[in-house]
C-alpha cells in the first residue's frame, strides 16, 4: 500500500536500521490483516483510557473538601522560612496560585508543581 504524508511532517520519515535497536520490530502491510488488528487493539485501548480520564474528572468535579483551616496559615509561614533561597517571581505566582486554591476552591486539587534544576521554572 501506500502512505500519504503531508510535507509538513516529512521530517517523521526515516530508515529503519536493524543496528539503531536491539529489538527487531515486526513488520506489517498497511492493508494486511495483523496491522488491522494492531490498529483496533490500540483503538479500543484508547477508547478504555479516555474512558477512565473522563471518569476521573467528572469523580473530581464532584468532590468537595473542607478549605484550608486558617488556624495552620502560621506553620505554612514557618515551613516557606527554611527555604534557603529566595524564590522567583514565577515561584511566588505558583505559590500564589496553590494558597487561592487551597483557600478559595471547594474541590481537590489538580496541580504538578516541578522544580527540578533545568526544566525552566
Amino acid at each position: 500500500g501506500v502512505v500519504h504524508v503531508p510535507v509538513d511532517r516529512a521530517h517523521r520519515i526515516s530508515r529503519y536500521r536493524t543496528s539503531d535497536s536491539g529489538v527487531k520490530p515486526r513488520l506489517s502491510k498497511i492493508k494486511g490483516e495483523s496491522w488491522a488488528k494492531a490498529k483496533k487493539k490500540v483503538e479500543e485501548d484508547t477508547a478504555l483510557l479516555a474512558e477512565d480520564v473522563l471518569a476521573l474528572y467528572a469523580t473530581r468535579e464532584i468532590l468537595s473538601r473542607p478549605p484550608f483551616d486558617p488556624r495552620f496559615e502560621e506553620r505554612v509561614r514557618e515551613f516557606e522560612e527554611t527555604f534557603p533561597y529566595e524564590p522567583t517571581p514565577d515561584q511566588l505566582s505558583c505559590f500564589e496560585s496553590i494558597e487561592n486554591d487551597m483557600v478559595w476552591r471547594p474541590r481537590p486539587m489538580d496541580r504538578l508543581v516541578c522544580g527540578d534544576v533545568g526544566f525552566g521554572k
